[in-house]
């Protein structure tokens, strides 16, 4: 499957998962992730007979995208941001082992976990992919069941450090990230909202060009990291900031004045 055709079936399917727009939808209309969609599980697998045996059993819980090869499969990674990444390792012109390496190392993807599939049992072929930033790996053959296991482990450990962001008052990086990399990254995009807190002309472009991303990649990737759009990330900080400040046990959201808290223009993001 080419990255052309993921990228038709990924918005062809986002289409069909649309809801009837809440009042933050309508607002932000771009950034929004409907919180029902599918995970999205991105499969680089050269043998097509694999493919499909792994699409029949985790296409019902994910939205599964497809690449023949590493190459492929970097372009769908970086441009689509999926939930998990599933890899062979012995596949032409990129193999899973340089792919592994090249998510792990490019911020846009790092926060992604890497399942490698290998019909090579021995350890040190497991070990080296675990040490280039691979997060699971499995050898061939294998049944459908522990594959799906170790799907859910992963995504559910991701939700879990992501439930953190809002439920914690004083938030480090480094406690709801798993790689130092992401930790950096979460870290800078804390810091340029810091500095733009009574800013009212900072928007998501802005934010997208300060941080190095196009406005879709920094949706996903603040997706995954803390569960909400990059709007709802901004406001979030807000919040936070002005309960640290208050004495007052009963704090409630109703009760923060958003007057000195501009949100993004929202112009700039339909």
């Amino acid at each position: 499957m080419s990255s052309d055709t993921a990228r038709r079936n990924w918005q062809g399917a986002s289409e069909q998962d649309a809801e009837v727009p809440s009042i933050q939808q309508s607002i932000d209309p771009i950034i929004h992730q409907s919180k029902n969609e599918k995970p999205v599980l991105l499969l680089v697998e050269d043998n097509a007979d694999m493919r499909v045996y792994i699409r029949n059993h985790t296409s019902e819980t994910y939205r599964v995208l497809e690449a023949e090869d590493g190459v492929d499969g970097f372009t769908i990674a970086t441009d689509l941001i999926p939930n998990l990444i599933i890899s062979d390792v012995m596949m032409p012109k990129m193999d899973g082992y340089q792919l592994c390496e090249k998510l792990k190392s490019d911020e846009r993807t790092s926060h992604i976990p890497v399942i490698l599939l290998t019909a090579k049992s021995s350890g040190e072929s497991k070990v080296e992919g675990l040490e280039l930033g691979a997060d699971d790996y499995l050898i061939k053959p294998f049944e459908a069941r522990e594959l799906q296991v170790r799907v859910k482990n992963l995504i559910e450990q991701r939700r879990k450090l992501r439930e953190r962001f809002a439920s914690t008052i004083k938030i480090e990086p480094k406690d709801l990230t798993v790689t130092p990399r992401d930790a950096q990254f979460l870290q800078r995009a804390m810091d340029i909202v810091e500095a733009n807190m009574s800013n009212e002309d900072f928007s998501m472009e802005v934010f997208g060009k300060e941080i190095g991303l196009s406005r879709s990649q920094l949706r996903r990737k603040i997706q995954v990291l803390t569960d909400q759009s990059p709007t709802d990330f901004i406001l979030t900080l807000r919040l936070k900031r002005a309960r640290a400040k208050t004495s007052n046990a009963e704090f409630s959201r109703s009760a923060v004045s958003l007057v000195d808290f501009p949100l993004p223009r929202t112009t700039s993001i339909q």
